[in-house]
């Protein structure tokens, strides 16, 4: 037990006044690192945040986007301290504010003049406390060692840091992003450096900004024949302005000094972040990192050389915090069988205490030899009750154990989280590829279709065309027709009206050559009978 505690009073001092780990003195004390809670008040965020380059391949963008905040406004601070990369991204464990005014650097309180809720954060990255001061070379013989752990180190709150140290000791050198003070590390050799909402990207804004798209853009190192040129594709669907200019998706446009690229129309109402490229004079980019060594309190028992591993594609953070997680659960175990081998030997020798008293009590019952063993006997209750005493006194050992066995349970536990979320942040990154060559697939598809359909529609329209002409030639007929219809009718009606005059001029006339007839008719009936009776008399006379 009192190897144990100076083992971790040990740690304790070599661990810096203004440092804390994930596994570092909460843990030793006993407590779960704790989310810190911030009293300020939430203001309203800024429209626009200037960003300042501080090489030709630099950008400035505002320190809290770096850091997984708001732009915060101007952060005044003295000097740098360093923090390793990693720890940005693990956002459960966030150790509590620490007075950093204790610490070998002498580092001066930062103020911070508004707060804003967080908007994002950036892989492994160089940070300076101010956009307004010039760019200092950090370093290089500080830098935490990956395989060490990192601590995280703070001024007044966990998000703000006033510089930030890429703790990637086998990196090569490379250009610089400046996000007005922080610097995010470019490689030297042509690659891409993404920015949007996605985990993939190496500049992840929250989902709160929603008019920035998954992958908004991408910057480019490209080769060429006068050197490196800096190039942006825009990969959004509200697109990207630089100097006011929408570049178009799919599009790539050179990025100049002096450009501003702006992840929104400029006018946008709420404003857009934005970037400016700008010259610094007089800077250089570093010739070579060199490695770091790993800190005292985190470094490896000499009897065990490190094991060559190969590193996953996973993000630092969840490497750096599996490997600490993993370490400490070693440690712990070893300490949990330690303590387990001196419980039992403490255990045997109290049973073989026990014996010997049932024997000295088996004697003492004896009168023969009473007097004799009473001092061998109080002899022997004395040791006996020194051994229980010692017992007393393992107890808090046992309580430990169980206390470092369910702290090596938790470990485990986590180190499960951190291997689920590493293969979901990979899994969804294939998601993202694939789901990146379906939709270039379907615009092909959605292309060619659009070609057909205008190859139909225009045979559609050249038909429509034909049907129209003998529409309007029926049309005319149509019209000729009904009038020659109308004035057969009208021609119909004029003979209906005369023939139906003749019709009754043929009845009068019929009616009066009936009349006359009929008169004629009793004309000759009178003739004749008249004839009867002239006849006779002429027939005298012949």
């Amino acid at each position: 037990m009192l190897a144990i505690m100076d083992s971790c009073a040990s740690l304790t001092d070599l661990i810096p006044a203004g440092a804390t780990s994930v596994w570092g003195r909460e843990l030793l004390n006993g407590a779960e690192p704790k989310r810190p809670h911030s009293g300020r008040a939430q203001e309203k965020q800024p429209r626009n945040s200037t960003l300042h380059v501080e090489d030709l391949w630099s950008l400035t963008i505002p320190d809290e986007i770096l850091a997984g905040e708001a732009p915060r406004g101007v952060v005044e601070a003295g000097r740098s301290r360093h923090l390793a990369a990693e720890q940005i991204h693990e956002p459960k464990y966030r150790p509590r504010s620490v007075n950093t005014t204790k610490t070998t650097n002498s580092i001066s309180s930062a103020k911070i003049t508004n707060s804003e809720p967080s908007i994002g954060h950036a892989r492994g990255a160089y940070w300076t406390n101010s956009g307004r001061q010039q760019y200092r070379e950090p370093p290089r013989c500080q830098e935490p060692a990956r395989s060490s752990g990192a601590a995280w180190l703070k001024t007044g709150a966990w998000q703000h840091y006033e510089q930030l140290v890429l703790a990637d000791p086998g990196s090569a050198p490379g250009e610089f992003i400046s996000m007005a003070g922080p610097r995010l590390r470019l490689p030297s050799a042509p690659g891409n450096f993404s920015i949007g909402r996605k985990a993939c990207c190496q500049l992840v804004l929250p989902e709160s900004y929603a008019y920035v798209s998954g992958e908004h853009c991408r910057l480019k190192l490209v080769e060429g024949a006068n050197g490196n040129s800096l190039v942006l594709e825009d990969l959004s669907g509200n697109g990207t302005f630089i100097n006011g200019r929408k570049v178009g998706r799919g599009k790539i446009q050179n990025i100049n000094i002096g450009d501003e690229i702006s992840l929104a129309k400029p006018t946008r109402k709420g404003g857009a972040i934005k970037f400016h490229v700008e010259v610094c004079d007089g800077l250089t980019p570093p010739a070579h990192t060199v490695p770091a060594a790993p800190p005292a309190w985190a470094a490896t028992p000499p009897q065990k050389p490190p094991e060559a591993r190969v590193t996953p594609p996973a993000t630092p953070a969840a490497v750096s915090l599996a490997s600490a997680m993993a370490r400490d659960a070693q440690q712990r175990e070893e300490d949990c069988r330690i303590l387990e081998q001196r419980i039992n030997a403490e255990k045997g020798r109290c049973a073989r205490l026990e014996e010997e008293l049932k024997e000295a009590q088996r004697l003492l019952q004896k009168a023969d030899f009473r007097g004799a063993v009473r001092h061998e006997v109080q002899r022997d209750c004395e040791e006996l009750r020194e051994s229980l005493r010692r017992v007393a006194e393992s107890q808090p050992l046992e309580r430990a154990r169980l206390a470092a066995a369910e702290a090596a349970r938790h470990d485990r536990r986590e180190c499960a989280r951190l291997r689920a979320e590493l293969q979901e942040e990979q899994r969804c990154a294939q998601q993202a590829e694939e789901e990146n060559m379906r939709l270039r697939n379907e615009v092909q598809e959605a292309s060619n279709r659009t070609l057909h359909l205008e190859a139909e529609v225009k045979r559609e329209a050249d038909f429509n065309a034909s049907l129209e002409e003998q529409a309007a030639a029926a049309c005319k007929e149509w019209c000729r027709s009904r009038e020659a219809v109308s004035v057969a009718r009208r021609r119909l009606e004029d003979r209906g009206a005369a023939l139906t005059t003749l019709r009754t001029a043929m009845r009068n006339y019929h009616q009066k050559v009936s009349d006359r007839l009929a008169a004629l008719e009793r004309c000759l009936q009178q003739v004749q009978s008249h004839k009867k009776k002239i006849w006779p008399s002429f027939g005298c006379f012949i």
